[in-house]
């Protein structure tokens, strides 16, 4: 059942959700591997697309170097004290 096709209109519920999507959000961000689409050719009826290395929104996020030298250990903190386990 998923969460999205029904009504929530009472303070529990809405709690309840928040709580879910928190740790929704930490599981996709950290631990989730998705690839990222870099090139998409059209060549007459045929599309090409080309992808990147499957890679996390935390990896992602490291490696672009937008982030401070405190965000970055911040970041790396977090990582470390998550169980992915625990999560699911």
């Amino acid at each position: 059942m998923q969460a999205w096709y029904f009504r929530y209109d009472t303070e529990e519920e809405v709690a309840l959700l928040n709580e879910l999507y928190a740790q929704g959000r930490l599981q996709i961000n950290y631990f989730l591997p998705s690839m990222k689409l870099v090139e998409k050719v059209r060549v007459g009826s045929r599309v090409t697309k080309k992808y990147d290395e499957a890679r996390t929104p935390y990896q992602r996020l490291l490696e672009s170097g937008i982030l401070t030298v405190e965000e970055v250990a911040k970041a790396e903190n977090k990582f470390l004290i998550l169980n992915p386990v625990a999560i699911q």
